[in-house]
C-alpha cells in the first residue's frame, strides 16, 4: 500500500529525510536519569516511519538517525553496535506492525518485546560491555523503568495511532483495515 502512494521517489526520500529528522529532534525532549538511563519517545516517530516505509528505508533510516544522533548529542565516543541496536529496534517494529492490523494487543505486544529485549537485554549487554558496568544492575535498573514506561508508552502510540491512522489512510500510506475499530464501528 505505501508504495504506490509516492508519485515519485523524491518524495518518498523528502519524507524519509523528515522522518530522519524527527528521530534527531526526539532527543532534544529525551530526559536522561543518569548517564547510560534515559526516557525517550523517539519510539513514535518511528512506528509511523514503520507503517510507511519499507524495510530497507526503515533500516537506512534507522543507521542515519542514529550517526546523526551521535553527531548532534554526543556522548562518549562513537560505538557502531548502538548503531546496529537502533536497526534491530526499528526492524523489530517494522515486523510487528507494517501492514498488520494496530490493535491495541498487537500495539502492546510490539512495545513490551521490544522494551523487554531490545531496551532491558540488549542495551544492558552494550552498556555492560562499553562501560564494564554490572549486567544485572543494568537489566535491573532498565526492567524497572521500562515495566513502568510500558503502559504510558502504549496509550500514547494507541492514542497516536487513533488520531494520526485516518490521515495515513487518506494519503494512501496504511489501509484502513489496520486502524483499530473503535466502539462506535463495532
Amino acid at each position: 500500500m505505501s508504495e504506490n502512494a509516492f508519485k515519485t521517489q523524491t518524495q518518498k526520500l523528502a519524507l524519509l529525510a523528515l522522518f530522519i529528522a524527527f528521530r534527531v529532534c526526539a532527543g532534544f525532549f529525551s530526559i536522561n536519569l543518569t548517564s547510560t538511563l534515559v526516557i525517550s519517545f523517539s519510539f513514535l516517530f518511528i512506528i509511523i516511519e514503520v507503517l510507511i516505509f519499507d524495510f530497507k528505508y526503515c533500516m537506512i533510516s534507522a543507521a542515519i538517525g542514529d550517526i546523526l544522533n551521535f553527531i548532534v548529542f554526543p556522548n562518549g565516543s562513537f560505538f557502531i553496535g548502538y548503531t546496529l541496536f537502533a536497526m534491530l529496534q526499528t526492524g523489530l517494529y517494522w515486523f510487528m506492525l507494517h501492514g498488520k492490523k494496530l490493535t491495541l494487543k498487537r500495539l502492546f505486544c510490539t512495545k513490551f518485546l521490544n522494551n523487554m529485549f531490545c531496551n532491558v537485554v540488549i542495551n544492558s549487554c552494550l552498556i555492560s560491555y562499553l562501560y564494564q558496568v554490572n549486567i544485572q544492575a543494568a537489566m535491573l535498573t532498565r526492567l524497572y523503568k521500562n515495566i513502568i514506561l510500558l503502559p504510558i508508552e502504549v496509550a500514547l502510540l494507541y492514542l497516536l495511532i487513533k488520531l494520526l491512522g485516518p490521515t495515513l489512510v487518506n494519503k494512501g500510506f496504511i489501509s484502513s483495515s489496520q486502524l483499530p475499530q473503535s466502539n462506535k464501528q463495532k
